[in-house]
């Protein structure tokens, strides 16, 4: 009865838990959603920056080129950093799925004992 009863409370903290992960990952989907529009007026930028004409003069070209060198590499970063969320989010989602399995085979021997007890 007593382990009942500190089960009890420990629902009551996985749900402050639970608040504390979602609030997480709303975090985590708003900074994705920044990338994605920073992504999107970078794209919007860069068409103009790709329409250097092909007879213009090398520096013009390398340094066309190395902007866009900048901000392709800016994007693969923003999108590792969002792939490690993602990576991290994962784990700790399989982490509360093993502690899930856990307390079920544990309340099921629980019960399991006292119907023993009751017949």
């Amino acid at each position: 009865m007593a382990a009942m009863m500190k089960e009890v409370g420990s629902d009551e903290e996985d749900d402050d838990e639970d608040e504390e992960s979602e609030e997480e990952e709303k975090k985590s989907e708003s900074e994705e959603e920044e990338t994605e529009t920073e992504t999107e007026q970078e794209t919007e930028s860069e068409t103009e920056s790709e329409s250097e004409p092909e007879d213009a003069p090398l520096p013009n070209k390398k340094e066309n080129l190395s902007k866009r060198l900048k901000r392709h590499e800016s994007r693969v970063n923003a999108l590792k950093k969002g792939n490690a969320l993602l990576m991290a989010n994962v784990d700790r989602l399989k982490d509360d799925v093993l502690i899930q399995k856990e307390q079920s085979v544990t309340l099921k021997k629980e019960l399991d004992s006292l119907i023993d007890d009751l017949e």
